[in-house]
């Protein structure tokens, strides 16, 4: 600790920062919260805490929504994949050039969707 500078570094796990983010990681807690204990900010009252909760749980469900959307999207294309690849291979079987082609470009569709779905979500991210 380096309370001139309000600064910290463990050295057994090589982490550091200022005094609030020693505090947050020490409490388990955010920076306001941090903040307020340490005085830098009024305390919370009680209207106060209860907001903070609710805006915290409201972005929680937010997320998980996306989330929920995000992997239902997965599973539909991965059974409109595995919907296609089936057909590409009775195709084949029955030599059905046209079906096959027509299986082809649904495989390569449905990649690129999976592709763009992908990078959507890591530009979230």
């Amino acid at each position: 600790m380096d309370l001139d500078r309000g600064l910290f570094y463990c050295f057994a796990c090589n982490v550091g920062g200022d005094i609030i983010s020693f505090i947050q990681q020490r409490d388990g807690i955010d920076f306001v919260t941090a903040a307020k204990k340490l005085g830098i900010l009024p305390p919370l009252d009680r209207q106060e805490a209860e907001q903070w909760r609710r805006k915290k749980e409201a972005r929680k469900e937010k997320l998980q929504a996306k989330e929920n959307a995000y992997f239902a999207e997965v599973k539909r294309l991965l059974e409109a994949m595995e919907t296609a690849e089936w057909i590409r291979g009775f195709a084949l079987r029955q030599r059905d050039d046209e079906l096959q082609d027509s299986a082809k470009r649904q495989i390569i569709r449905t990649g690129a969707a999976f592709v763009l779905l992908k990078a959507e979500r890591e530009d979230v991210a």
